[in-house]
């Protein structure tokens, strides 16, 4: 079970942060990195901010070591955001402590889907595997934005 709290992203082990289409992180997103002094590392690895794609960055100076940059598209809506969410968790399954500002994109309900996206994401059926390799996100943090809703 992943518990979901608020806070800051210093306290976890790795940064999730949305990027839309072109590049462009949502506005009021706080300790994100400078995409335009990273361009040469995105166009690397060919990182525009597409719906799934995903990009891990060292961030030396930032709250943590390593942000993981989530494409949400063009637009955010529930659906987008739910994705996103599924695919972040799925990729940074070698951490125990998850910062997200992926629900801080201005649209109602935003806490909710990417909760539900966090948690249907996390899912993995292992019964017959004869060799499981369980995620060990133990805590997911919501920095900034609204979660109320």
């Amino acid at each position: 079970m992943i518990e979901t709290t608020t806070g800051e992203p210093a306290a976890a082990d790795i940064y999730v942060i949305p990027v839309h289409a072109d590049r462009v992180i949502p506005e009021g997103i706080g300790d994100a990195p400078d995409l335009t002094a990273l361009a040469s590392v995105l166009d690397a690895r060919d990182f525009s901010g597409k719906q799934g794609q995903t990009l891990f960055v060292q961030t030396p100076g930032g709250p943590t070591a390593e942000v993981l940059l989530v494409g949400l598209g063009e637009e955010a809506s529930a659906e987008s955001l739910r994705r996103a969410a599924a695919v972040a968790v799925r990729a940074v399954k070698g951490y125990a402590s998850v910062a997200t500002a992926l629900h801080d994109v201005g649209i109602d309900g935003a806490a909710t889907a990417v909760i539900v996206g966090t948690m249907l994401g996390a899912y993995t059926f292992d019964e017959y595997k004869s060799d499981p390799k369980p995620s060990k996100v133990a805590s997911f943090i919501l920095v900034g934005g609204d979660v109320t809703d």
